[in-house]
This record gives C-alpha cells, structure tokens and sequence, in this order.
C-alpha cells in the first residue's frame, strides 16, 4: 500500500452462505480474515454468497445453480464494476 500509493487497491470478497458448502468454519474463517481485508485494502467489495443464489433463481430460472454458474456471475459482477 506504502509503494502504491496514487493507486486504489481492491479487493473482492465472497462472503459464505449455508446454501453452497455445509462446511461449519467458514463464517468463522471470514471474520478472522477481515483486519486484514480492512488494512491492506482501500477498496472491498462484498458479495453475499446467498444472494447469488437468491439472484440465479429469480433472474435466471436456475434454482440449483453450479458453482461455475455462480462464478459467472461473480465474473459478471467484478468485470461490470471494473470497466
């Protein structure tokens, strides 16, 4: 951050849901991740994970989306965000 300082350094960050892993650590994972997140980044942006899922079955007709379906649409997300 120090070297790159006339830049705006960002980060995107899928926050877990219960609908894609059952896997019991990862909000746990995530709060500990976050200082870090918070200091070395000017910009974060947060994607709520159960949200997609949310957006794929009311948008897109897709109740049981795939992880490459929600990648897509996280790609969809950034790349919009960036342009």
């Amino acid at each position: 951050k120090d070297e790159y300082y006339d830049r705006i350094i960002s980060s995107y960050t899928v926050y877990p849901s219960n609908k894609a892993s059952d896997i019991v650590i990862e909000p746990f994972n995530m709060m500990l991740c976050m200082p870090s997140l918070l200091s070395y980044h000017d910009l974060n942006s947060c994607i709520d994970n159960e949200t997609l899922f949310d957006i794929s079955g009311r948008l897109f007709h897709n109740e049981r989306p795939t992880f490459a379906d929600l990648n897509e649409y996280i790609c969809n997300i950034i790349s919009s965000s960036t342009a």
